[in-house]
């Protein structure tokens, strides 16, 4: 079965919702600047909230082009599974970080895929998983705008990845039926009006639950 990230997390409540419900992964945003950047005490009361849940999500925090310290400072202040990274860390970055990581690469339009698939290698070939996302200028992600799913196929035909970029409520369990991905992500597309929505989180989930293998 295809696993859930639900990612962009602000708010205690929509995290055990979330989890209730079965997801894989939860992610909470630690990059400067962004949107959905969690305070730290938000991200205290995401983790105090998941202490006394059976199998619980794993959780998630993103970075993007910060200190080594920082992120490894972070990772074990809140005791976070993984460390998601969004920017344009180098191998040797990811190497030196020494710990459970996802690296998202950005699928560009017109990029060629044997790139693609070499930096899949090299991130899987020291233990790391490894997002793809759509590319947009400006953004880390969660932008809503869709992956190249005819790239992404081609992409989640050879490796496990996460699949992200423009999932959403209405596209997700036909996406899901056509490419069968290791896991998805999802953030912009469970949101009204820039807030975590619990119907479109459910919905979501539900759709990707029920597709048959």
């Amino acid at each position: 079965m295809t696993k859930i990230k639900i990612c962009g997390l602000k708010d205690k409540t929509d995290a055990i919702f979330a989890a209730s419900l079965g997801v894989d992964y939860l992610g909470v945003v630690f990059v400067e600047n962004v949107k959905r950047k969690v305070t730290f005490d938000q991200a205290q009361d995401i983790v105090n909230s998941l202490s006394e849940i059976k199998d619980k999500p794993k959780l998630v925090g993103l970075f993007a082009d910060q200190p080594l310290d920082y992120v490894k400072n972070t990772f074990s202040k809140f005791s976070l599974d993984y460390a998601q990274l969004c920017g344009d860390e180098n191998f040797s970055y990811l190497t030196d970080l020494n710990l459970p990581f996802i690296k998202q690469i950005k699928i560009f339009e017109n990029m060629k895929l044997t790139d693609a698939f070499n930096c899949i290698e090299k991130i899987q070939s020291i233990g790391g998983l490894v997002s793809i996302d759509s590319y947009m200028k400006g953004h880390f992600g969660g932008s809503g705008k869709l992956i190249n799913l005819s790239n992404a196929k081609k992409i989640i035909q050879k490796y496990n990845v996460l699949l992200a970029g423009g999932l959403n409520t209405e596209n997700i369990q036909r996406i899901t039926e056509d490419l069968y991905p290791w896991g998805v992500d999802v953030s912009s597309g469970v949101e009204s009006n820039g807030i975590k929505d619990k119907d479109k989180i459910e919905s979501f989930i539900l759709s990707v639950q029920g597709v048959k293998y």
